[in-house]
């Protein structure tokens, strides 16, 4: 299922000529989405937008139906990347929330809260995992 969810999300990017590195690909989901999220935040500091809407739809989409490998792949190999890159950019991360869904600005949310200490990273698990925070975190 994890192929399913990066082709349809990476597959409105290749539509507007965008390739990910085929070293990306060889390396795994993460890698590739390492790289879509830098060409978003490129496209964000220049424009045009016209993709946002389909591949933060799609992302929406996949993270409420995803399992929880799904999830992960996408909280962290695309909503994680795209807030650091973002950062390490100068961009600011509000910038983002109009493409947010509710799912997505959900997962937004928590990976900041990790970051600024308020989630510890069982509670991220957790909400990855779509186990309520408090619950005993498994091995």
């Amino acid at each position: 299922m994890i192929d399913e969810a990066l082709t349809e999300i990476v597959d409105v990017v290749r539509r507007d000529g965008w390739s990910h590195p085929a070293a990306a690909e060889e390396t795994g989901p993460y890698s590739v989405l390492a790289s879509l999220a830098l060409h978003l935040v490129d496209l964000s500091a220049a424009g045009p937008f016209a993709l946002f809407p389909a591949v933060f739809g799609a992302l929406e989409r996949w993270l409420a139906r995803g399992d929880a490998a799904i999830r992960n792949v996408l909280i962290v190999g695309l909503i994680e990347d795209l807030q650091n890159i973002s950062l390490n950019r100068g961009i600011a991360l509000d910038s983002w929330e109009e493409w947010l869904g509710t799912r997505s600005r959900d997962a937004w949310d928590v990976v900041m809260g990790m970051w600024a200490g308020r989630v510890t990273p069982d509670a991220l698990k957790a909400y990855v995992e779509g186990r309520p925070a408090d619950a005993e975190p498994t091995t």
